[in-house]
Parts: structure tokens; sequence; C-alpha cells
């Protein structure tokens, strides 16, 4: 009987104690908060589970993550906006822009479109894709092909243009492909034509389908429109000037001007692919670039002693100075009323000679500008970012709502994102 009354007595204080142990995790609870995990309040079960292995993550509560699947959290551009900039990869970047793509899934064939900025690494010549959603990278091709000086996008990013220089370290290669639009969970080989070598410029249509180049021989330039795959060649330019540079920014009209200098007086024509061409501007130092309709003309204007940048109107010939100075290859237009610059603190002289020798480098922040309403926001400079560094800004694109911006900073080649969505009043 004694030993039935001091096992009752054992069995009375053990329940006691569980229960003392049950309301102090209770009121621990209501002090610091949920449970971190699941966000339901932790109890007994909770307590014992953490220990042994069982409790919440047995609950209905309880969330768990599929192999392979990303956690939820904040998007990509949720990211980006918070830290204004952040670097677009690791290694030195040749061009980047924005295409959309479809991806298929590996297990149900499902398609969906996601944006991505698409992007070549200089040094293997390997596209890679990170998607603004995810901010997953994901590589494109396999093709290396090391030492990419310069890229050419067309049609939304499916078309591209690859310049470098051969093992000789003199001859100009060029060589065009198409690329897939499908995402594939493995990259491919690259498949394209090579063009003639050491031709000065190259551009391509808003379609990718056309391909305008320029050619020299000893006494005159020439201008060619083919194929991407350099079929059907038709001559459509010459001059005996030889050095011109090419811009196809619009459907209808290539934008081709003499190679700017601060010592030479250049000048800039449309030319339509029947060989129609029409003076737009001239001037010292001559650097432009035409809005995406080819209504407005962004240009500047330089000699040793003046620096200005310009908008021309086309239709009624105005011509409006800016309150701000820059290079046009440090500006995308946003549409035909706004554009986004980047504006040097400073400028100094014999500019764009010695900027394009690489003899100095700017510092610059990030504006947006109205044209219509010639009004200028200041957006940010780099140093005061995530980025905390100083940028000479180069190869700007625009995704396609203008909320998202992919740059290059000249001083290291390496390629960023920026946030540029409009200020929220």
């Amino acid at each position: 009987m004694k030993r039935w009354t001091i096992l009752t007595s054992i069995l009375i204080i053990g329940i006691a104690i569980a229960v003392g142990v049950w309301f102090f995790v209770r009121a621990t609870t209501n002090e610091t908060g949920n449970n971190p995990t699941t966000n339901e309040p932790r109890g007994f079960i909770s307590f014992f589970g953490d220990t042994f292995g069982f409790g919440d993550d047995e609950t209905p509560n309880a969330t768990t993550t599929a192999p392979g699947e990303v956690p939820a959290g904040p998007s990509f551009r949720e990211r980006l906006r918070r830290a204004q900039m952040l670097p677009l990869s690791e290694v030195m970047v040749a061009g980047a822009t924005f295409t959309t793509a479809v991806e298929v899934s590996t297990t149900t064939g499902a398609t969906t479109t996601e944006e991505f900025i698409r992007f070549v690494e200089r040094e293997t010549g390997h596209i890679n894709d990170l998607s603004l959603e995810t901010g997953e990278e994901l590589r494109a091709t396999n093709t290396t092909i090391p030492g990419i000086q310069e890229v050419v996008w067309g049609e939304n990013g499916s078309a591209v243009a690859l310049r470098y220089l051969a093992e000789d370290n003199e001859t100009v290669e060029t060589y065009l492909a198409y690329l897939k639009t499908t995402m594939r969970p493995d990259p491919y080989d690259l498949d394209g034509t090579f063009f003639p070598q050491n031709i000065p410029s190259i551009s391509l249509s808003a379609t990718g389908s056309e391909a305008f180049y320029l050619m020299t021989t000893q006494d005159q330039a020439i201008g060619r429109l083919s194929t991407i795959a350099n079929h059907n060649q038709k001559t459509i330019f010459a001059s005996s000037l030889r050095e011109w540079a090419s811009l196809w920014k619009t459907p209808e009209e290539i934008f081709i001007t003499s190679k700017p200098s601060v010592s030479a007086v250049g000048v800039s024509y449309t030319l339509k692919k029947n060989g129609d061409m029409a003076r737009i501007i001239s001037g010292t130092g001559l650097t432009v670039l035409p809005s995406p309709s080819g209504e407005r003309v962004l240009y500047t204007i330089a000699s040793p002693s003046v620096f200005r940048s310009f908008i021309l109107t086309r239709d009624t010939q105005q011509t409006m100075t800016l309150s701000v100075r820059t290079l046009p290859e440090k500006c995308v237009w946003r549409n035909d009323d706004s554009l986004i610059c980047a504006i040097p603190n400073t400028i100094p002289s014999n500019i764009p000679d010695a900027w394009y020798q690489g003899r100095v480098s700017f510092n610059d922040s990030l504006w947006t500008i109205d044209v219509a309403n010639e009004v200028y926001d200041f957006l940010y400079a780099p140093e005061d970012t995530d980025a905390n560094e100083t940028m000479d800004i180069i190869n700007l694109d625009l995704s396609d709502d203008g909320t998202v911006l992919s740059l290059i900073n000249k001083k290291d080649l390496r390629g960023w994102i920026a946030d540029v969505s409009p200020a929220v009043e």
C-alpha cells in the first residue's frame, strides 16, 4: 500500500511539473513572440519538438520547401529598389540588354514568360541571362570566344554581333548569331556567321533580321545592307570620308555620323534602305543618339573651349540647349520625350578625344531628363548607393517598363543594374 502511495505521489508530482513547464513556455512565448519558423505560437509540442525532432515540423501549419524550390522572399526588383544598384556579374561585361524569354519546365512542360538581362562575359564570350524576378543567373551559350571588345544587339536581345581581336591582336573579327528565346536547363553552342574582317562599324535592325556594316578601302568607305547571315548584300552608302560610325535605332532609318574629334567638324545623316540620305546635324566633336522613333536627337558639340549638349526636334527643327552636359554615349531614351543620362561631375578639356583614348575618366551621377517639359531630376550618385563606388558609366539600356537600367562602369568594365523607378508622390 505504501508502495502504491509512493508511485501515485511520484505520478502526481510529474504531472504537476509537466503542467508547470507548459505554463512557463506559454508565458515565455507571450513575452518573446511567435515561432520564427512557422509564425505560430510556441506551445508544449513545440518545446519538445525542437529537442526530439517532433512537434511543429509535423503539424498541419508547418511550411516546407520542395527540392529545387526557391524559398519565398523579396523579389529581385524589390531588393534592387532597396539597394538602388546591384552588380550584374562578378566578371567583366562586354555588353548587356533586356530580353523576354520563355522558360520551359523540365517536369511539367509548362511555359512561363520572364524578363531577363542578357549579358556577354568579356573574357570568355559566354552569354548569360539574369532573371529580373528572382535574380537567378543562367548560362545561355557555351561557345567560348575570348576577349570580346564590343557587343551589338538586335531583335530584343535575340540577335547579337560579337566583336573581338584575332590572335594577332590586330585583326578585328565580327561574328553574328541568333540566340534562342526559349530557356533550357543546359547552355547551347552559338551558331552564327563571320562577317568581313576589320569592319569599323556594324548595326542590327530592330527586327534583328538585317545588318548594316561599313567597310573601308584605300580611298573610300562603303556601307552594305545584308541579312544577318551576310546574304543578299547590297551597297547603299559610299563616301570619300573613311571614318564613320552607324546606329540603327529606328525601324526605317540608319544614322551615320562621322567619327568625332574636337579638332574636326563632324556631320550626321539619316540613311534609308533604298540609299536615300538626309543631312541632320553638323558641328565639331559631334556625337548623336536618336530617340526610339527618330523624331528627336540628343547630340553634343565639343571644341577645346566649348562643350554643350542639345536636343533637336526634327519636324520643327527646334534645338533645345540642355542645362546639363554629357555625351550621348552616356544616355538612353526612355521614350521620345524622356531620357536617363549619366552626368559627369566635371568635364575637362579635349573631350571626347581624351575620354575615348582612356586618358581621362568621369565620376557620374544618374539623372532623368523630361525633354518635353525641360525638367531635370537627380536620381543618385553610385557612390551613395549600395554600390559604394564612383562610376564612369557607358552602355546604358532600359527594361521594357523603364524602371531598371543596365550599365557598365568604364573604370573596371564591370556590369551593374540600377533602379530608376519613377518617384512615388
